[in-house]
């Protein structure tokens, strides 16, 4: 504030103040200019008097006679600029098209602009300011549109735009950009270079240009894109799609006014496209089979709910959502008829976590019996190894009475839990449904085995995790299994922590949760983080309401950023890395999910071949926030754990029929090893 006011008062000493329009007065909902002719590309499709090929390709068409038309003004006139009836005169002759075509393309393009064109609102305010304060305000821009048409742009953002004037550099045919634009204004508005303030977004033309005649200058500029949205730019700069997500992340961030930005935008940018494509698949193929009620899990159908609310909303959907409290503690409850299953669960799925407080709790019984009864002499916290495992699920699975107090500790909660799912559950499969993001739908189906639901419900999941296991659902996913893509839980956090069983109060079934990491998660962020994925909602929202684009693929773009998360950048993989996060237990005390990796201590563990010593649940982020030597590094270990990989390794796959040896990092396939040997 105090910079705004200095900035304020060292112009309010200037004769001239001029604002760039573009970019720094309004901007467009979409990336960049050609996301406009995406848009109009989208219309004509539905107009039968262009042909096929003309409507396929308008936007690459636009683009490229916009550079024809000021490569041939350059060459025949060396004009710096052009206008916009040049551009459409060039389409016109290039395409044969009418002058009834040609018309309405100019006016579809006008139209379309204006329809898209959001203020940015804080360089309004200043603008307001240096009028109130007396000062004289001119508006600049190399643009190819006439004054006139800007100001009818600009009045249908703000009314103070009505009486400035506006120079724009295809009338004058000189541009901001070589310059000779300051020196036209300079001479018609009888004013110093060195008493005149220019404010605008592009360093080169407002800033670098504008300072090389002694203007003064500031500098606003629009968020630059983030790498992942370069990418999806730069491949495809004309594709719709792309343009509308790139186009609403950034103006959300543009617009954000959060203490927490880096969060807010984290949100907006990368976590809101991902979730947002996953939810408008799950709404639209609800629409289609008829559900009318989704159960969104705890946690991770927390922020989904979110999204799903908006989106129905906005459409005006004839969905119910409902948030549904569960998790693998509440729902995989060992009973008579499922005890085996939930003991082999409990010590495979958590391994290299069990100790006897872990199995203990999960099993819903007291360590102190569970470890007097087991007759194990293991301290309570000490991790079991792989025979004390074994040896652990052979007496849990053959004595009598640890089976009996197991299944009698946890009857009182699996009648609660038929109680909690007749409160809450409308058993219509055909239009009801359930929601996840990854998962084998295992905790799903316990849940129906206790409660004695026999109907089939559908269940729709990010991405699904493979199982033996035979379900009684209807498994929906968005993607096929993907292990690397587990690392999507991270995106969709709560303030609860985990369920951990229901308890009854007032007639009611309430859930029990975890001492939780509300605290840790609002430290973190995550209410701004959820603004920001809310405030990236409502702009797709608008932009598609807006010019009635009904289809959106935004699956496209999402699987480009769970791609781009194989090779994060350093800001992206900080971020995510920060989360705090605990796979199970008291998440009250839990750390950021993927911590910086000590060199020192991977070095100790591959030389000592003790795999993993010192790295992170997720080393792909950690090893992202490195940097230099210490990245190259660890991206060596990840391919080598341990020293004993790296001399001397043979690799047998006999489903993909592949086999090789590794000797000091370099793969030889054993049959040309054979060949040479015969």
């Amino acid at each position: 504030m105090l910079v705004l006011q200095k900035e304020k008062k060292q112009s309010s000493r200037c004769e001239l103040i001029s604002f760039d329009i573009f970019d720094t007065l309004v901007t467009r909902r979409v990336a960049t200019p050609a996301g406009i002719f995406a848009i109009m590309q989208n219309i004509l499709m539905q107009d039968t008097s262009f042909t096929p090929d003309f409507k396929n390709n308008f936007c690459k068409i636009r683009v490229d006679s916009e550079n024809l038309a000021r490569i041939s003004a350059k060459q025949a006139n060396n004009y710096c600029e052009i206008s916009f009836y040049e551009i459409y005169n060039l389409i016109q002759q290039k395409f044969n098209l009418s002058d009834y075509q040609t018309k309405f393309l100019k006016k579809l393009e006008i139209e379309t602009e204006i329809k898209n064109l959001v203020p940015i609102n804080k360089n309004i305010a200043l603008l307001k300011d240096y009028l109130s304060q007396g000062s004289r305000v001119v508006l600049i821009s190399d643009m190819y549109h006439s004054a006139e048409t800007i100001r009818k742009m600009l009045l249908c953002i703000d009314d103070v735009f009505k009486d400035l004037k506006i120079y724009v550099s295809n009338e004058y045919r000189v541009s901001k950009g070589e310059g000779g634009l300051y020196s036209r204004i300079q001479e018609l508005e009888n004013t110093n270079f060195c008493n005149w303030s220019h404010c605008g977004d592009n360093k080169h033309a407002d800033i670098k240009i504008a300072k090389k005649y002694g203007i003064q200058t500031k500098f606003f500029p629009l968020p630059a894109l983030k790498p992942y949205e370069k990418i999806l730019l730069t491949k495809h700069p004309e594709n719709l799609d792309y343009q509308i997500i790139t186009g609403c992340a950034r103006l959300a961030r543009l617009q954000n006014t959060s203490i927490n930005p880096g969060k807010y935008d984290f949100g907006a940018s990368f976590a809101g496209p991902i979730l947002y494509s996953f939810v408008n698949f799950v709404i639209e193929q609800s629409l289609a089979r008829g559900i009318k009620t989704l159960y969104f899990i705890a946690r991770d159908g927390y922020i989904p709910k979110i999204i799903a609310d908006i989106i129905i909303k906005n459409k005006g959907l004839n969905i119910k959502t409902k948030y549904l409290y569960g998790s693998r503690k509440a729902w995989r409850l060992p009973a008579e008829k499922n005890y085996d299953d939930i003991i082999n669960w409990s010590l495979g799925e958590y391994k290299n976590r069990i100790s006897y407080n872990f199995i203990s709790y999960q099993l819903g019984v007291s360590q102190e019996n569970l470890r007097a009864l087991t007759r194990l002499n293991i301290p309570f916290d000490k991790i079991f190894s792989k025979s004390q495992r074994k040896k652990l699920e052979k007496i849990l699975k053959n004595s009598p009475d640890i089976k009996k107090l197991i299944i009698n500790t946890n009857l009182p909660q699996i009648e609660l839990l038929k109680k909690y799912v007749k409160q809450e559950i409308e058993l219509n499969p055909a239009e009801n449904a359930f929601v996840d993001l990854c998962g084998s739908g295992r905790s799903l189906d316990e849940l129906f085995k206790l409660t004695g639901i026999q109907e089939k419900f559908s269940c729709f999941y990010f991405v699904k995790v493979n199982s033996n296991y035979e379900l009684n659902l209807n498994i929906i996913p968005y993607l096929d299994e993907f292990s690397e893509c587990h690392w999507i839980e991270l995106l969709s956090k709560s303030f609860d922590g985990q369920t951990v069983g229901y308890v009854e109060k007032d007639n009611r079934i309430k859930a029990v949760t975890e001492i939780n990491n509300g605290n840790l998660m609002r430290q973190w962020g995550l209410e701004e983080y959820i603004q920001g994925i809310k405030d990236f909602t409502k702009n797709i929202s608008d932009i598609t309401k807006i010019n009635d684009i009904r289809e959106v693929d935004f699956k496209s773009a999402a699987d480009e950023y769970i791609n781009y998360a194989r090779d994060l950048d350093k800001e992206t993989a900080d971020i995510l890395g920060s989360i705090p996060h605990k796979l199970t237990g008291d998440e009250s005390v839990c750390s950021c999910v993927a911590p910086e990796i000590s060199f020192w201590k991977s070095f100790i563990g591959f030389i000592f071949c003790r795999k993993n010593f010192g790295a992170s649940e997720y080393p792909f982020i950690s090893i992202a926030k490195s940097t230099g030597l210490k990245k190259v590094w660890l991206n060596f270990q990840q391919k080598y754990p341990t020293l004993q990989k790296f001399l001397l390794n043979i690799h047998i796959n006999r489903k993909n029929k592949e086999s090789r040896i590794t000797i000091l990092g370099i793969k030889i396939p054993l049959a040309k090893l054979l060949r040479r040997k015969n």
